[in-house]
């Protein structure tokens, strides 16, 4: 189990680590929004991360197919 965490923490870390950074540019460029629809994206992926926060803790300990599946969902949408 332990090579699964590496791997998916290495897919996280090579395509997810400028996810944060480059928020602001897609709002900006991509968009064509402001400050307010940033605020928004932003808000919308705290509340998202807690919905997960709270499914995660309700279902109890994550299979290693979950963890590959939200991992690889996460990667891909990046992309």
């Amino acid at each position: 189990m332990s090579w699964v965490i590496l791997i998916v923490m290495g897919a996280i870390g090579a395509f997810g680590y400028n996810f944060v950074t480059l928020t602001p540019l897609i709002t900006k460029y991509v968009l064509l929004a402001g400050e307010g629809t940033l605020g928004l994206l932003t808000t919308s992926m705290g509340v998202g991360a807690v919905v997960a926060g709270l499914y995660v803790a309700y279902r109890g300990r994550p299979t290693r197919r979950l963890l590959l599946v939200s991992a690889s969902v996460f990667v891909v949408m990046l992309g």
